[in-house]
């Protein structure tokens, strides 16, 4: 996939000391009251977007007081153009479809398909919707978005909340719509989620090609950041400080697939690279991280880059063995199988280390004296 980048900065992780009754006194009000806690959410997102745009593009005679209501369109339409890079007429065009609906076929699946599957989008159009109909007097048609509202977050909350809080992040990544997307889907299902971290980054080296990978892994920790001081998080605060950790530690990853690119380089080289790219062979490397590792795996490795020649096995695995060792702690499963790894490729290493000398001596041996 090709990423059209816009921002290349490393976020700054700011210190957060969120009083603990303050946490508790929101939770509960998360608890009683979901659906306001869903709007007072994306209002805070939009606000800082909002507050930014004016900043950047008014001058202070042309900042206007306006109606509560209509901020409110307005917000809605920044925070739109946030998830997809499209404008008001698109966001008006969707909730119109959803308003043309009769109100058995208005569903949460409807919503999720005119979002294409993003429940924070969906949420942006049903409230555009349900704007509207109070707006124009539909007040059946507003009580049922008002329900479909709250089905929607019990199916989707924590989707919701995610795809608000982090939209500005992601904003920042590609002007591609596809692009956010990706990246969004990726923050629902291995963070939401609470996948493995080797299977974020295997999702990571997935989407994204070699020269965007960096960005796109500081990007989900800028996201990380702002939906962890979000006044209602997408999870529990703890729970996304010690992803954030966690993600933040394993930044290293970055530097390991630059020299495994290196690596294969050298040994094109020296003509032995049958078929690997830097980004699959660094998803080999994580995949080493969460199981026992066997013999006959480093070994298929092997052919798989080198070929057959168990000379070029051992040049190979000389270059690989300082890879492992460098992988980031958190990626892998506990530190006995950190180990089990290790030994497994330095055992291997031996092995043809001493079929290097045997060839070698063999060598010697039928090499005709003068």
């Amino acid at each position: 996939m090709n990423i059209q980048s816009i921002s290349h900065s490393t976020p700054q992780l700011d210190p957060l000391n969120q009083p603990v009754i303050k946490q508790a006194e929101q939770a509960v009000k998360a608890m009683f009251n979901p659906a306001q806690s869903m709007a007072d959410s994306m209002e805070e997102v939009s606000m800082k977007f909002s507050e930014s745009v004016e900043k950047n593009s008014k001058s202070l005679e042309e900042r206007t007081i306006k109606p509560r209501s209509e901020q409110r369109i307005e917000k809605l339409a920044e925070l739109y153009e946030l998830l997809t890079n499209h404008d008001t007429q698109t966001l008006n065009q969707e909730a119109r479809r959803i308003l043309s609906q009769g109100q058995q076929q208005l569903s949460v699946e409807l919503l999720l398909d005119t979002a294409k599957g993003d429940p924070a989008k969906a949420e942006v159009i049903l409230q555009k919707a349900l704007a509207e109909a109070r707006t124009t007097g539909q007040t059946d048609k507003a009580q049922h978005l008002e329900t479909l509202g709250q089905q929607l977050y019990e199916q989707h909350g924590a989707e919701v909340m995610a795809g608000l809080n982090t939209a500005g992040a992601l904003a920042m990544f590609s002007q591609d719509p596809e692009h956010r997307q990706t990246l969004r889907q990726l923050y629902y299902q291995h963070i939401v989620g609470q996948g493995s971290l080797a299977t974020l980054f295997d999702a990571l080296l997935t989407q994204f090609d070699e020269a965007h990978f960096a960005q796109g892994l500081h990007t989900l920790i800028r996201a990380l950041t702002d939906d962890l001081a979000a006044q209602f998080p997408s999870l529990p605060q703890g729970q996304l400080r010690i992803i954030l950790k966690d993600l933040t530690a394993s930044q290293q990853l970055s530097h390991i697939l630059n020299s495994v690119q290196v690596m294969l380089r050298k040994l094109a080289a020296k003509g032995m690279i049958q078929s690997m790219s830097a980004a699959k062979l660094t998803r080999k490397l994580v995949e080493f991280t969460q199981s026992s590792l066997y013999p006959r795996e480093v070994k298929n490795l092997n052919t798989e880059t080198v070929g057959d020649d168990p000379l070029a096995h051992v040049v190979f695995l000389n270059a690989l063995y300082p890879l492992v060792q460098k992988l980031p702690l958190p990626l892998w499963k506990d530190n006995k199988a950190r180990q089990n790894t290790l030994n497994v490729i330095l055992r291997l290493m031996t092995e043809y280390a001493h079929y290097e000398r045997q060839q070698e001596s063999q060598a010697t041996r039928s090499t005709p004296r003068s």
